[in-house]
């Protein structure tokens, strides 16, 4: 198989498992991805984007649409109350402990992918 149309699977693949988000959780990757990271603890803004790599207005509205859809909810800072904090409701704990459980069907070449990215990782 040549490169392009190599790629062009992998792409198509990831599409597929994006679906999938959608229709189990309603949320795209990017949302899933942060669901991830604040399933491991409370996190400002800019820690989720500096964590997740994405761009700080990107994560602002990541965070406001997990907000609106019930997966995080927005604390104030002790010390400082100009500073936000996000974590999870009890539907978000939900939803990451499947995420990162791993719970979620991969599509074949996704879970070949993550085989190969383990075995090299040992």
């Amino acid at each position: 198989m040549d490169s392009i149309s190599l790629i062009k699977e992998i792409c198509q693949s990831v599409d597929k498992f994006e679906e999938e988000l959608q229709q189990q959780f309603h949320v795209n990757i990017n949302e899933a991805i942060t669901i991830c990271l604040l399933a491991t603890g409370q996190y400002s803004s800019g820690d989720v984007s500096k964590l997740t790599h994405m761009r700080a207005s990107h994560t602002s509205k990541i965070l406001r649409s997990l907000e609106e859809k019930g997966f995080v909810n927005r604390i104030m800072g002790e010390k400082d109350k100009r500073l936000m904090y996000f974590s999870l409701t009890e539907k978000g704990e939900n939803a990451g402990r499947v995420l990162r459980n791993n719970d979620i069907a991969l599509p074949p070449l996704i879970r070949k992918l993550e085989e190969v990215i383990e075995k090299e990782g040992k």
